[in-house]
């Protein structure tokens, strides 16, 4: 019912090394379907994949690396399950970027693409708030226990939780 504390960890060392080696994840999608209610888990994991390699593909059609982190929400009662991806998009191609990802699906709404940066900012309470615990936001309680990080509860999802590309897991950071 949530990213375990291994998952945590992968995203958030993603998004540390990603600004390592010159690809900050600087653009945050949000994608969430009108008819995700409707349809299977197995329709939704397809839907979700699917997105993520369109994200891949434009990347490497404009000649720049596929860079990003992604995870998957739900509500506790098993309605809107959403995905949060922070990618790293350069600036000349982020205008273009927005436009076309926002047109991937006609519903209002559906596509969210704001702009994400490194910082971390505390709130009056001592928390951490940040694009990756933004992301990261629906974890068991496991992986929130003394992280500092701001939680919601979730329900359970079918598949992969969340994930980062080739060039940011712990392979790839190893070798950096």
């Amino acid at each position: 019912k949530g990213l375990n504390t291994n998952q945590v960890k992968e995203l958030n060392g993603a998004w540390h090394h990603a600004a390592r080696i010159g690809r900050p994840l600087n653009a945050l999608i949000s994608m969430r379907p009108l008819d995700i209610d409707g349809m299977s888990p197995a329709e939704r994991c397809r839907a979700f994949a699917s997105f993520r390699n369109k994200l891949g593909v434009y990347a490497r059609h404009r000649r720049f690396p596929p860079t990003y982190a992604w995870s998957r929400e739900i509500n506790p009662d098993g309605t809107g399950e959403h995905m949060h991806v922070l990618m790293h998009v350069p600036a000349r191609h982020r205008s273009h970027f927005d436009d076309l990802v926002v047109g991937w699906h006609a519903g209002p709404g559906e596509v969210d693409v704001t702009t994400a940066n490194q910082s971390t900012r505390f709130t009056h309470n001592g928390r951490r708030l940040s694009a990756i615990g933004h992301i990261c936001k629906q974890m068991t309680p496991q992986a929130w226990y003394k992280r500092g990080l701001v939680r919601t509860a979730g329900g359970p999802i079918l598949g992969k939780r969340g994930g980062v590309t080739k060039n940011l897991d712990w392979r790839a950071q190893a070798a950096f």
